[in-house]
Order: C-alpha cells, then structure tokens, then sequence
C-alpha cells in the first residue's frame, strides 16, 4: 500500500491515527500488506486538510517496475484512477512480451479511470457498493476502548 503520512509536527492528531490505522491493517493482513509511505506536503496558510501526496505514485511506479524486472511478483494489480500509472501497465506489459511474466490487471473506479482500459489488460470496475463492502469504517481518533465498527 502506497501512501502519504501525516507530518508529526505539523499534524500530530492526524499523524497518530495513521499510524493507528497503519498497525491495525498490518496485523490484520500481516505480511501480505507492505506499507510504503511518503511525507505529506504542507503549503503555508491553507488548510491542513489540504496536504498533498507528493512522491508516492513516482514511489509505486519505480517499485512496480524494479519488482517486475527482478521477478518478485506474478501479477502487478494496480488499484487506481490515476492515468498517470499507464506507462507502468505499458511497461509490464513490455516486460510480459519479452520474458513471459509478470502480468498486470486494473481496479478502476467505475467512470474515472477509463484511460487505464488498455487491450489485452483485465480491469475490474468497482463502484460505490464495491466501496462501501470493502472501506475501512474505524475511526482511528477514538480511543481503543470507545471504538466501533
């Protein structure tokens, strides 16, 4: 999972509950979930609420491409809507022609990601019931002992 985190300094609330969510999701999942996460950027005088992700799709994509390469993986599964991340499809598809493996498939936010439907390239479509079966409803603020599902 690629994502960005929240500052300490900056945003020690928010900071505290994605780390929170980071610890609950690893012990679910245990060494199926690898986070990899990037500092969030902060502009002076706007909102906190308005930090930027900066360097993670450019993170996923050259560790997408360096585990493809060295044969980590059978199947790259990009969960996205950002069509920025075509030329990773393109380039493990590339790879796929040459050696054989890896494989990439698309989920795609249903009318967002339409530049992702490359040929040859499953994608699966979700949608907002697709959301709601899988979203993570915890609310890491609360603590331990208030929470509920």
């Amino acid at each position: 999972m690629y994502r960005g985190q929240p500052d300490p300094r900056v945003d020690p609330r928010t900071h505290g509950a994605h780390m929170r969510q980071r610890a609950a999701w690893e012990a679910e999942c245990g060494p199926l979930l690898t986070m990899r996460t990037r500092a969030l950027r902060y502009l002076a005088g706007r909102p906190l609420g308005e930090a930027a992700e900066k360097g993670v799709d450019v993170q996923l994509a050259i560790d997408a491409m360096l585990l493809a390469a060295s044969g980590a993986y059978d199947t790259a599964i990009l969960v996205t809507t950002d069509t920025d991340f075509l030329p990773v499809v393109e380039g493990i598809l590339a790879l796929r022609q040459e050696r054989g493996s890896p494989s990439v498939e698309v989920v795609g936010w249903a009318g967002l990601s339409r530049g992702l439907n490359v040929p040859g390239v499953p994608v699966r479509w979700i949608g907002p019931r697709d959301y709601t079966a899988i979203r993570d409803t915890m609310d890491y603020n609360v603590p331990v002992s208030q929470r509920r599902r």
